[in-house]
């Protein structure tokens, strides 16, 4: 963004942020409340319900030490608004409005801080994602995933640990007394640096103290076995005793969220304060060997925390093993979110069957109380490539994903979208042997990566699968079993057969190194489809060792429906927000190709009154005719297909007296431009028309007071000193007070 450009959005945010109040005197940051008994969220400017629907926004790149998991955000080098504002604009459109986002995902000098502290470069960056939430209706949780190396914080913290040797890792910073205080330290001076470099304070819907907390049994203090040791809280623990180890971490979680909501609150009274949480192992176990233990019980019944994120993902598990673990069965005391869920590529060969179980998941969230989701993530994270383990994104494929789930097509979100086209799943399976637990019923039990059949014994080996009825199958899919990432030699043989009386057939020979959790899939060239099919067979041919087989999975074809249509272009002339507007060709783009464009110019927001219609745009541009001087116009683009039209895009604004500024949004006038020069444009949306308009300064002063009579006036500023004004406005029924940058 160009340095003028920069500094009229910080004066706006500064402005938001230092007017005690928005209309009626309110905030409208999100809250909690319970009704009935149940609690939700909430808009405090206005009560109406906030039910949160968005991604996990993150951006994995290879870092300097060549290991990826460092975020490319916020770096100066990495920083890129526009990419921002793309993404945003598509999520809005598809009606999402929230998102999680990792504000220290990086390494020692490639970070967020220096000896001194938080670097200014760095805060500014996050402020500008900030505001670009802001004008879309956004709400961003910001996730700290651990404390900076750099600076006041883990450093020394971690020097304070090893001279008191009863604390180490991990553990030195959540258990400590340093550690606590550190961490206290660092939100604070987070939440003072966004305070005062004017970031929108209304659109950060929670601060995350920790992406996942937990506990290591493996490291200091929990490795004694004899002796007290007093943690944070000024309480000693004996540990010689599993039991006080036990409450010693439990405490630990309870002490160190309440501290720390404590600390921010003294600085942002009206944030709300979460922790996020991978799901416990017990009392299901569902990891062997961890000794990562996650206290989520004791937070959720003791800690100040205003609500709890948890993280599960499909194709491990039935989603009740989760909630079982994090023990929210009718639990209704504070609101639950789903902050990470998405579906990984080896559990999915295709955006659709990707989007097909995240679908079902979230469907099923639903039935345990969970009042929001967040999908990991809106990109392919690894970038430029991606990793076996790595999710699919909700932008891939054209936003597919981001469709399925979206509040425009998914407008209930506890409702599945897509049909299931998995008729394998839970069918009868044989197999030539088995290895203790690991039966033949697991290729089909929708784990494609924990659960392998095994047969005990080097091959041939094979595994069947009954459908039950005879299908035309569209597509069959094997997920590899190697136990290893490096390639290996292996023959699979995909058979099939119409009844237990036939011959099998073989479909196709899969010759060649593979890894594990690799997807083999067969589809006929001609895009025929396999007829009558009700028996599949996989026979093992070659492997390096004993015979396995991780899933298979048998789909009649897609339902894909109004699901193909194109995902919202973006408005990249002017950007909502960004850019000033003198009389230039309005462009918007798309990565899909042979796309036709309509494009709407109207005089009020609801789109009620046209003034340009434009229909089969071949390109991604256009002209505008009509537009007059002293008007506000809005502007809006959708894109169509064979299969349809896709959403509208957002909603621009268009003025050629709108320069490098935001309009006020209201939902009875326009106001534009804001900040404000020597002259201030106000309308009354609908036929109403403007019967007061007051120009009142912060110490009470009235500089105008009109009555105008008119739906649209223009109001002359130049004898009106800089500052901040409140514009008080009456039409009709309808009175609001809105504030008003003036600058010379």
């Amino acid at each position: 963004m160009q340095f003028q450009s920069r500094i009229i959005m910080a004066v706006l945010a500064w402005w938001v942020l230092s007017w005690p109040g928005s209309i009626c005197g309110q905030s409208n940051r999100i809250a909690v409340r319970s009704i009935g008994g149940a609690a939700e969220f909430y808009h405090t400017g206005n009560g109406s319900v906030f039910y949160p629907r968005g991604f996990n926004y993150i951006q994995l790149v290879k870092a300097a030490d060549g290991a990826y998991g460092e975020s490319a955000l916020f770096h100066e080098d990495t920083h890129d608004l526009m990419d921002i504002d793309d993404d945003f604009q598509r999520m809005a459109a598809l009606g999402y409005n929230a998102v999680r986002v990792f504000i220290d995902l990086c390494r020692d000098q490639h970070c967020m801080t220096d000896e001194q502290g938080l670097l200014p470069d760095y805060v500014d960056n996050i402020i500008e994602l900030l505001q670009r939430a802001h004008q879309y209706g956004i709400y961003v949780m910001l996730v700290m995933n651990w404390l900076p190396d750099l600076g006041p914080y883990s450093g020394p913290a971690h020097q304070w640990c090893a001279s008191n040797g009863n604390f180490y890792g991990g553990n030195c910073l959540v258990m400590s007394p340093e550690g606590v205080n550190r961490y206290a330290l660092f939100f604070q001076d987070l939440v003072r640096a966004l305070k005062q470099g004017g970031a929108p304070m209304e659109n950060i819907w929670a601060y995350e103290l920790r992406n996942e907390f937990y506990v290591e049994y493996d490291q200091l203090p929990f490795t004694k076995t004899s002796g007290m040791v007093t943690t944070a809280n000024g309480k000693s623990y004996n540990m010689a005793s599993a039991t006080e180890k036990k409450k010693m971490g439990d405490d630990a979680v309870v002490y160190w969220a309440n501290t720390l909501r404590n600390a921010i609150l003294d600085e942002d009274e009206e944030a709300l304060v979460t922790c996020g949480f991978f799901t416990p192992n017990e009392p299901n176990q569902i990891r062997e060997n961890d000794p990562r233990i996650v206290p989520f019980v004791a937070a959720r019944l003791y800690s100040n925390l205003d609500f709890f994120d948890i993280h599960a993902y499909p194709g491990f598990h039935r989603f009740e093993i989760d909630a079982q673990n994090y023990g929210i069965n009718a639990y209704q005391n504070k609101p639950v979110v789903l902050g990470e869920y998405g579906t990984f590529l080896p559990n999915a060969a295709d955006e659709y069957f990707a989007a097909l179980l995240s679908d079902q998941w979230q469907t099923t969230a639903c039935d345990y109380g969970v009042d929001g989701f967040l999908y990991w993530t809106w990109d392919r994270h690894r970038l430029p490539w991606s990793a076996p383990d790595d999710p699919w994104g909700g932008s891939d494929e054209h936003a597919f994903i981001g469709k399925v789930l979206s509040p425009a097509f998914k407008p209930d979100p506890c409702k599945d979208q897509l049909a299931d086209i998995n008729v394998s799943r839970n069918k009868p399976t044989l197999a030539s042997m088995e290895w203790e637990s690991n039966v033949s019923a697991r290729v089909v039990d929708g784990n494609a990566t924990e659960t392998p059949w095994i047969a005990g014994s080097d091959p041939p080996q094979w595994v069947e699968v009954d459908l039950e009825q005879r299908y035309d199958l569209e597509s069959i899919q094997l997920v590899v079993e190697t136990g290893s990432e490096e390639p290996h030699f292996y023959t699979h043989q995909l058979q099939v057969k119409p009844n237990s009386g036939s011959s099998y057939q073989t479909l196709k020979t899969f010759s060649g190194n593979r890894v594990n959790f690799e997807v083999l899939s067969y589809q006929p060239d001609d895009g025929a489809l396999i007829k009558n099919v009700r028996f599949i067979r996989v026979n093992i041919l070659d492997a390096p060792g004993w015979a396995a087989l991780h899933e298979l999975t048998a789909f009649i074809p897609q339902q894909r429906g109004e699901l193909d249509v194109p995902q919202p272009p973006v408005l990249t002339f002017p950007r909502p927000g960004l850019d000033p507007y003198q009389s230039q060709a309005l462009t918007w783009s798309n990565d899909e190709p042979n796309l036709k464009s309509e494009l709407q110019i109207a005089t009020d927001k609801t789109f009620s009154q046209i003034v340009e219609a434009k229909n089969q745009l071949t390109g991604m541009q256009y002209q505008p005719q009509t537009l007059q001087n002293n008007q506000a116009y809005y502007w809006r683009v959708r894109q169509s297909n064979d299969h349809g039209d896709g959403p509208w895009s957002v909603t621009g604004i268009l003025s050629s007296d709108l320069t490098k500024t935001q309009e006020i949004e209201s939902l009875h006038y326009t106001v534009f431009p804001n900040p404000a020069g020597d002259e201030v444009h106000v309308r009354a949306l609908g036929n109403e028309r403007l019967t007061k308009v007051q120009l009142i300064g912060l110490d009470g002063k009235y500089h105008e007071m009109l009555s105008p009579e008119n739906q649209n006036i223009t109001i002359d500023l130049a004898p009106v000193p800089s500052g901040l004004y409140t514009l008080r406005l009456v039409s009709g029924t309808a009175s609001e007070a809105i504030k008003l940058m003036v600058l010379h």
